[in-house]
């Protein structure tokens, strides 16, 4: 089981997910006994020593930091794992049921269905 610096957070092995450049894991928050998200972000190949792509990779945890609303994504925490090429980000965990419910209206809404039921304000 990985931990953070702190040791605070703790990773499982147990994959939720994956995005194009990230894989989410299930991790444990120590302090408040409650489960958390564990995003590790791969470094491009040849640019870990850029200052510029790691401003990058910080701006959205740093961004996640600053926010504080019920309808955005808690982050805890992150940091740079130089020996791994990874940055770190650790993140409130949304269940299952929402990930599936927030999927499917995305799908609906893709397709035209939500359009009928949500149509859009016209101005003027």
């Amino acid at each position: 089981m990985e931990t953070d610096q702190t040791r605070r957070f703790a990773r499982y092995e147990l994959f939720i997910g994956e995005g194009s450049s990230k894989k989410v894991y299930r991790g444990f928050d120590k302090r408040y006994g409650t489960e958390i998200a564990w995003s590790k972000v791969r470094l491009p190949p040849g640019k870990e020593a850029s200052m510029e792509n790691l401003e990058e990779l910080c701006a959205k945890p740093e961004l996640l930091r600053s926010l504080d609303h019920e309808n955005i994504t808690k982050c805890y925490h992150y940091w740079i794992d130089d020996s791994q090429k990874v940055v770190n980000m650790i993140t409130e965990n949304l269940s299952i049921n929402l990930m599936t419910t927030v999927a499917h209206l995305q799908l609906l809404w893709k397709i035209g269905v939500c359009r009928i039921y949500f149509p859009r304000k016209r101005l003027g």
